[in-house]
């Protein structure tokens, strides 16, 4: 079973295709990650550069002094399959694959590298996100590997401050949604713990990441926001789960209508099938 601690709660990050411009999504990714003050070491890899946000930079992930646990991808589509080969090599267990470019596209290359480096995850056993994700927030570890811009430094803080109140984490395939529940609740002075895209969900399925969040204990409720659900198994188990635990699950699942089918299918490549299913 992949080690979603070691995705949710890595000691290090490492970014793979880490940019020192700002303006780029890479080196947004680079700084909003650093702009918040999580614990462990966040290590750039990038043949283009040196040195990275003040971090030395290094050329390839085997260089790094110690293995991460996580290594956020935001690469060439093409690429992703040897650098997930090289990081399950390297002793990483965990990724994020922001690229996109794989099954959502058209043609056949994106389904095959998708395929790919399916294969390479069940192979090294990591536990990956994505790909064509928009990162996630921990926000208690402080830990933000995302280009949303509801993420970036702000006068608030990733908790609200005061008494402990209850969390909520969000899980979805759409990050721009999913992040905006955040930014809109973060107004408002809701606690959220969680906020996680999944993109085309090629390893992890959103369920797999909700059943990790119940058997932890720390959030009060999960808003899910679902283009497909690929297991009605494992959906109906973790939902059981849940109402024996009292947490409630909020789900919205887009597909109603036709447009909303094109859209999921244009979107993560999910086949939203029947919305009355």
């Amino acid at each position: 079973m992949p080690d979603l601690n070691a995705l949710l709660w890595p000691r290090h990050v490492a970014l793979i295709g880490a940019s020192a411009d700002p303006e780029s999504l890479r080196g947004r990714i680079m700084h909003t990650m650093t702009s918040h003050p999580f614990q462990g070491q966040i290590y750039p890899v990038t043949r283009s550069h040196g040195e990275v946000a003040g971090r030395k930079a290094y050329a390839s992930i085997s260089d790094l002094p110690e293995p991460p646990d996580l290594a956020v991808l935001i690469i060439p589509a093409a690429y992703i399959p040897q650098e997930l080969e090289r990081c399950g090599r390297a002793g990483v267990k965990a990724a994020v694959v922001l690229s996109s470019g794989f099954a959502e596209a058209s043609g056949s290359d994106g389904a095959r590298l998708q395929a790919e480096m399916r294969a390479i995850a069940q192979r090294y056993d990591l536990a990956v996100v994505g790909p064509n994700a928009e990162g996630f927030a921990n926000t208690a570890a402080a830990l933000c590997p995302t280009f949303s811009p509801a993420m970036e430094a702000s006068p608030r803080p990733l908790l609200p401050a005061g008494p402990e109140r209850g969390q909520v984490t969000v899980l979805a395939q759409s990050g721009g949604i999913g992040f905006s529940f955040f930014d809109r609740g973060r107004a408002k002075e809701m606690a959220f713990r969680y906020v996680v895209s999944t993109g085309n969900e090629a390893c992890l399925e959103t369920m797999q990441i909700a059943e990790y969040v119940l058997d932890e204990g720390k959030s009060q409720a999960l808003i899910l926001l679902l283009e497909d659900v690929k297991n009605a198994e494992t959906f109906r188990r973790v939902a059981e789960k849940a109402l024996r635990a009292g947490i409630p699950i909020i789900t919205a699942k887009i597909g109603r209508s036709d447009a909303g089918v094109r859209a999921a299918a244009s979107h993560t490549a999910a086949l939203a099938g029947a919305y009355a299913a």
